[in-house]
């Protein structure tokens, strides 16, 4: 069963009254770091990415254009990158970097989840002001610092994730009111899937909102051939009028390393009459990556011999060290029925998922654990009787919640005595104490067969019977969890 527990969050800008919002980039599914430092991790090896992207052109004298430039790499559960960005919206003019970490940790052999953090510094100021403005201004250009912090689950060709920038709230200090790089918070959704052996689909999504303003969403679908020319289309809107941009179409070319992406907006809202739209392009070198082929010339094919599976288990019979024996693919081909990498053949719990490290079992927590070692320090009989005291019923109840709380968990009880009396009577009363301990346990809707009992007598002290004190620590009953 896969959950994916998965977060949303932010970029931010703001501006000189309220907090302005970020753009929307039509190509945030070709850098997703721009928007998420957990995905810096994403592919081993490093990358080069540009975009660049004018808003609305023709729209004024000062059009909007902003651009990055990020360079990325993984190196097994890690990531880095750091990027360099320009955003120029009319008279305001920012600039800044960051770096960025990720770090990956596997959820099963299939699925991943990343955690990235990303902090850095940005310049903002504001050009042309009027004498009417100027007298407000306290500095007109200051540099803030910024920091974000985003998640992302991969499995196979599914990748969601969302993050938050903004998360310092840094004051520009225009005025003296508060002029806030307010929090964004972006989520997106990216899916790869393959039509046919030419045709590959990448649909994806991404819902921004900021703090205190309205939310938008842009949709794409973009269709590949042959992993060499790409066509999309996609649109641009929010939860009210003013921000339903309208749709967008998508040309793109990938000739090994190297692919570049190039978009236009149509403009259908309220500046279509006056404004040309809205281009981005996109420029990355993935420096890992083999170069891919479209010469349908095939010159002295060799076709792949199929890899034997005798028994069907999808794992080949030259890495199956089962091979005629249906297993899972966590076990090497050989049965594991709770599929946590131990063969059931050596799995002392190999009806539970445990760890590989304590053959098969679960490891308890600390928790857990602590409840057993003070129910054991708590246990106490009335002398030479198995009549067991009630200042310990509280303790063995934990127990009880316990094993009612793990269905699979079975309980070891072992009685022993001092070295008084003699040794028959020693082993009788270990066992009755054992059995009382049981009673108690059943008692309270614990099931028989999840009770084990054992009784020693005084044949394993834990100190010399030489004294009361020692004597006392002899006279007890232990606790051992094992499972099913």
């Amino acid at each position: 069963m896969y959950r994916l527990l998965i977060i949303f969050f932010v970029l931010c800008a703001p501006i000189f009254l309220k907090a302005q919002q970020t753009p929307l980039l039509s190509h945030y599914f070709e850098n997703l770091n721009l928007i998420n430092p957990s995905t810096v991790g994403f592919n081993d090896g490093y990358a080069v990415k540009f975009n660049g992207r004018q808003q609305w052109a023709n729209f004024s004298e000062n059009p909007i254009r902003n651009s990055s430039l990020s360079l990325t790499k993984g190196f097994g559960v890690n990531g880095i990158g750091f990027t360099v960005i320009t955003d120029n919206s009319g008279n305001l003019q920012n600039s800044g970097f960051s770096l960025k970490y990720s770090y990956k940790t596997l959820l099963t052999t299939k699925s991943q989840l990343f955690f990235g953090l990303s902090g850095g510094y940005f310049n903002r100021s504001i050009q042309n002001v009027s004498q009417y403005d100027y007298p407000y201004l306290i500095e007109n250009k200051n540099w803030i610092p910024n920091a974000s912090f985003g998640m992302s689950y991969k499995r196979d060709e599914f990748i969601f994730g969302a993050s938050i920038d903004g998360l310092l709230e840094s004051d520009f200090g225009f005025t003296s009111a508060n002029n806030i790089y307010a929090r964004h918070v972006f989520s997106f959704m990216k899916y790869e899937f393959k039509a046919s052996d030419r045709i590959n689909i990448y649909p994806s999504f991404l819902y921004k909102i900021p703090v205190g303003g309205h939310s938008q969403y842009e949709l794409n679908v973009n269709f590949e051939y042959q992993n060499a020319i790409t066509f999309g289309i996609g649109y641009k809107g929010g939860m009210i009028q003013e921000y339903n941009f309208g749709p967008s179409v998508t040309l793109g070319f990938n000739i090994g390393k190297i692919s570049s992406l190039y978009s236009q907006d149509i403009v259908l809202n309220d500046v279509s009459s006056y404004s040309s739209g809205t281009s981005e392009i996109s420029l990355i070198y993935e420096f890992s990556k083999e170069p891919t082929s479209n010469n349908n010339v095939v010159v002295n094919e060799k076709k792949e011999e199929p890899i034997a599976d005798r028994d069907g288990d999808s794992v080949p019979d030259n890495i199956d060290d089962c091979p005629d024996v249906f297993g899972s693919v966590e076990a090497k081909g050989c049965p594991d029925i709770d599929r946590d990498g131990v063969t059931d053949s050596e799995d002392l719990c190999p009806n539970t998922l445990g760890e590989i490290l304590n053959g098969g079992c679960p490891i308890l927590s600390k928790k857990d654990s602590a409840i057993i070692n003070q129910a054991i320090q708590n246990l106490e009989f009335d002398v030479d009787s198995e009549v067991i005291k009630s200042s310990s019923f509280s303790a063995l109840t934990d127990i009880a919640k316990l094993m009612l709380g793990n269905r699979n968990m079975v309980l070891i009880i072992s009685g022993h005595t001092d070295s008084d009396a003699s040794n028959d009577y020693n082993v009788r009363l270990s066992a009755l104490r054992a059995k009382s301990v049981k009673d108690f346990f059943q008692q309270r809707g614990i099931q028989k067969h999840r009770l084990v009992m054992d009784f020693y007598g005084e044949t394993k002290p834990l100190l010399p019977n030489d004294s009361e004190f020692n004597k006392s620590k002899n006279r007890r009953v232990e606790f051992n969890i094992t499972f099913m």
